[in-house]
């Protein structure tokens, strides 16, 4: 090591905040490493846990079996397609009927195995969003694929948005965002999602739900933040002993950036939308960031050239595939409005209906 190299290292504008900021950054790790996970079940002493059913809204779903113990949750189940859209589920909730602050984690992990049902929704309900305005409380709604196998699935909080059809319902605005409320959730629920095979018997066994922290990213970003903070009070410190040196003027040549031409965005973002349409979770957002564009110029593409909103462009190329599945494939409802994008059943037939004055069943019939 040159004698310039142990200047630098031996200088108190080093080794003071580096030691400093080490000893900061321990106690931060030390810290997030103690966090415990929050454990929602197998808690009997502080959590209600309780079953519900499509019957509540006229349906002939039928919960046959239902057992909580200190290990497992199973419920044994019927769904009857006399309902448009048939479900169960559980509802956890605190027994002290108070919130659960959930602020210090960032997924939710469940262990669970299913037979004969392929995924799950998994909802967080929170206070009402203008409790002036309504008093129904806040939903936000996520899908788990599930197996007959025992698997623990760890699933984002940040994965977690508005439903459709709780969008429609309230008439938020499409762009309209709100951040998850996780220092107030007032219960959780776990119900069956899409489900072809409607007849066939099934079972869900939860095993374990708990809140939890993921710190791998965290702690890339601190071991990288500490990085860059060591080489930047290297470089202070280099400059400070070479400040007597005359600064050389840096010139740096290039070459002006051509002006996107408006055409080929236009382009991109329709061939991307048309595409990609059966994505349930298609956003402005994905479609700008993956045709290199803007929600907003996105939105206003869709505007100037169809005269309406992304959403209502979206549901106008699904509805006419699902027209054509209809009339040319032996599909039924569910499985239709699943594939060309809908996460719901009834929301599907809410849109195909104010679109066409049709419900689905009724366009098949009359088309056939």
């Amino acid at each position: 090591m040159n004698k310039q190299a142990l200047k630098i290292l031996n200088a108190k504008y080093f080794y003071i905040p580096v030691a400093a900021f080490t000893l900061i950054l321990v106690a931060v790790l030390i810290y997030i490493s103690s966090i415990s996970d929050r454990i929602i079940f197998p808690n009997l002493e502080n959590y209600n846990y309780n079953y519900y059913t499509d019957q509540a809204n006229s349906g002939n779903s039928e919960m046959q079996e239902y057992t909580v113990s200190d290990t497992l949750i199973h419920f044994k189940f019927q769904l009857n397609d006399q309902f448009y859209s048939p479900y169960v589920g559980l509802i956890l909730s605190p027994k002290n009927m108070g919130t659960i602050n959930v602020a210090k984690y960032n997924q939710i992990s469940i262990t669970i195995s299913g037979k004969n049902i392929e995924r799950i929704g998994i909802s967080l309900y929170t206070p009402p969003l203008d409790p002036e305005q309504s008093s129904d409380e806040t939903l936000y709604h996520s899908y788990l694929g599930v197996s007959d196998q025992k698997i623990q699935y760890n699933v984002p909080l940040s994965q977690f948005q508005f439903p459709d059809w709780w969008v429609d319902l309230h008439q938020l605005e499409e762009d309209k965002k709100h951040t998850l409320d996780l220092k107030n959730l007032l219960h959780i629920n776990i119900g069956t999602a899409f489900s072809p095979e409607i007849k066939a018997p099934k079972t869900i066994d939860i095993f374990q739900i708990a809140f939890t922290r993921d710190n791998k990213e965290l702690f890339l970003m601190i071991g990288i933040g500490y990085f860059v903070l060591v080489l930047l009070i290297l470089s202070l410190n280099y400059f400070i002993l070479k400040r007597k040196e005359k600064e050389k003027e840096i010139v740096v040549e290039y070459k002006s950036l051509d002006i996107e031409d408006i055409n080929s965005s236009e382009a991109r973002c329709l061939e991307f939308i048309n595409s990609n349409y059966s994505e349930s979770s298609l956003t402005l957002e994905k479609i700008a960031e993956e045709t290199a564009t803007t929600p907003r110029r996105v939105a206003k593409i869709i505007s100037n050239k169809f005269n309406c909103n992304f959403k209502t462009y979206l549901n106008r190329i699904r509805l006419n595939e699902a027209k054509r599945l209809l009339l040319e494939s032996n599909l039924n409802i569910g499985e239709i409005s699943y594939k060309v994008g809908f996460n719901n059943q009834s929301h599907f037939n809410r849109v195909f209906k104010a679109e066409t004055g049709k419900n689905p069943s009724e366009y098949r019939e009359n088309q056939s």
